[in-house]
């Protein structure tokens, strides 16, 4: 038993770090189950006592590690999203435009290919960390988008609201999952700058003339 006197072990960020990034590549390639904490640590160079000291167990490590991708690529696309969203000084059509573009461009960023395989892996095998995930990254920039479509269903319930924003979402998440297909049928080679802006800009486009026929719609049902 160590002793109440005895120095605690040093925290060592450089090891934490470490084993983050190295689980972030395991867990993408192998997956929650088939993946060790001897083979983390053989790869990060520590000894697998490091995992239980600086997280407790393989559970804490997937969600840690799960939560350290998420905020090393999406946190300042968060961050703007969320001021943005909060802007009251735009009209209702800006404010969707604006909020679409800005979510549309974070999702749509280059990101590590280890990222994508991560976060693929926990949406479709989803474990403990999925409700962590959901809670803390995904759903602020859910209720982003659902601020930005309520003025044009208000009169909708919740639900309705919500498969409007999976719409928006929907049409992104297939150029995230299926790029390899989108840019064969598009000619092209690979997501540059100008297309992925083309691409924003559609979805925004396309997303403001169907909100906005509804509401045409509704109002001459209404008269």
């Amino acid at each position: 038993m160590r002793s109440r006197l005895a120095p605690l072990p040093r925290r060592d960020p450089g090891t934490r770090e470490r084993l983050l990034a190295t689980a972030a590549r395991e867990f993408a390639d192998r997956g929650y189950t088939a993946t060790t904490i001897r083979d983390v640590c053989k790869r990060a160079r520590a000894n697998v006592a490091a995992v239980h000291y600086h997280f407790g167990s393989k559970e804490q490590l997937y969600v840690e590690t799960l939560r350290w991708a998420m905020a090393l690529c999406s946190g300042e696309d968060t961050a703007e999203l969320l001021t943005f969203a909060a802007r009251d000084d735009l009209s209702r059509a800006e404010r969707l435009v604006g909020t679409i573009r800005r979510f549309a461009l974070g999702m749509l960023a280059a990101r590590p290919a280890w990222h994508q395989h991560l976060l693929f892996r926990e949406l479709t095998t989803p474990t403990l960390a999925l409700d962590q995930i959901v809670d803390e990254f995904l759903e602020p920039r859910f209720d982003a988008l659902r601020k930005a479509v309520t003025p044009y269903v208000a009169d909708e319930d919740r639900k309705t609201i919500d498969l409007h924003v999976m719409s928006i979402i929907g049409q992104l998440l297939y150029h995230r999952m299926a790029g390899a297909v989108a840019l064969r049928f598009l000619g092209e080679t690979t997501y540059t700058p100008a297309l992925a802006g083309r691409i924003v800009d559609h979805v925004a486009a396309f997303t403001l003339r169907s909100l906005e026929g509804r509401r045409r719609r509704d109002r001459r049902r209404k008269s």
